[in-house]
């Protein structure tokens, strides 16, 4: 069975969200790379939903951003703060507590929720 990109880019964004439960309760109090799994789940929701809608995704984050901020409007402050926490962790070596985390869970949420009512069911 073929599978087209947006099933690509919901399995690849689920994946991530299993990776990021499975970091997160291997170091609760060092959540940083559960964060980053968080966000790249974040960014495959937006990219499944980008290529369902527009038939292209883009290849650069800014790009990205200002898709969603233009066509996304609703979840732009869960996606921008999705990306900031993820590049805290990365370039600021910012540790997040399991608090952040699961407020960062919920955003995602509101991501996905957004994202999957949006497509067509099958």
């Amino acid at each position: 069975m073929a599978h087209t990109k947006v099933t690509r880019y919901l399995r690849q964004a689920d994946n991530n969200v299993k990776v990021a439960g499975i970091l997160a309760q291997a170091r609760p109090h060092r959540c940083q790379w559960a964060v980053v799994c968080l966000f790249y789940a974040g960014l495959h929701y937006v990219n499944a939903y980008l290529h369902h809608t527009t038939g292209s995704v883009p290849e650069k984050h800014r790009e990205r951003g200002n898709k969603v901020s233009r066509l996304m409007r609703s979840v732009y402050t869960e996606y921008a703060m999705l990306k900031d926490a993820s590049e805290e962790a990365r370039y600021s070596l910012r540790y997040h507590k399991p608090r952040q985390f699961r407020l960062l869970e919920k955003d995602l949420r509101a991501i996905e929720t957004f994202v999957r009512s949006a497509l067509p069911t099958k």
